[in-house]
């Protein structure tokens, strides 16, 4: 007589928008910042979420001081209210500053244009993290924060959920940073 014990796991899991089949999804990294370098692709990105990664630059001057240069761009490759290719966000570094883009109350721009930073270092770690958060009905609070302190903050009244987007560390029409990618965390 052979007696055989069954253990029965329940496993409650929730729909994510990744392809992994994980949430949140995470790369932990380091890899070097490559132009055309798609490292994921959300089947969706909702009106709420948090997006956060570790940024290390290895050269401040490569392509000049006013050459904008790709770290992390999340795109559905739709045109954006900007007539260029959709930013949801965009993370860009331009030899002296960070430029976060994205669409925001119906329109793109560098969000951090008026915003004063200490020039980056290079051979640093600096953490980005952005979110947008639901407030009340249709208002979302968007929120960038550079090493953890708060550096732009906004209602956002016109909070998009976007399909197919496809995350580039290093995107498909700008050079690439000289550095290195980590940790990137994406909840939505």
């Amino acid at each position: 007589t052979t007696t055989s014990t069954t253990t029965s796991t329940t496993t409650t899991t929730t729909s994510s928008p990744l392809n992994t089949g994980s949430r949140p999804w995470r790369i932990q990294g380091p890899q070097d910042i490559a132009r055309n370098n798609q490292i994921a692709r959300l089947q969706y990105l909702g009106k709420d979420f948090k997006i956060s990664f570790d940024v290390l630059i290895r050269n401040l001057g490569k392509y000049g001081k006013d050459s904008w240069q790709s770290i992390l761009r999340f795109t559905d490759g739709l045109p954006g209210s900007d007539g260029y290719i959709t930013k949801i966000p965009g993370v860009f570094f331009n030899g002296g500053d960070f430029g976060i883009y994205s669409e925001v109350n119906g329109s793109v721009s560098n969000l951090l244009q008026d915003t004063t930073l200490a020039t980056p270092q290079v051979d640093v770690w600096y953490n980005i993290f952005i979110s947008q958060t639901l407030i009340s009905g249709n208002q979302y609070k968007f929120e960038i924060l550079i090493d953890f302190e708060s550096v732009y903050s906004v209602t956002n009244a016109q909070a998009v959920q976007y399909q197919n987007v496809k995350i580039y560390s290093g995107d498909d029409l700008q050079a690439a940073l000289d550095g290195e990618i980590r940790n990137i965390w994406i909840e939505t």
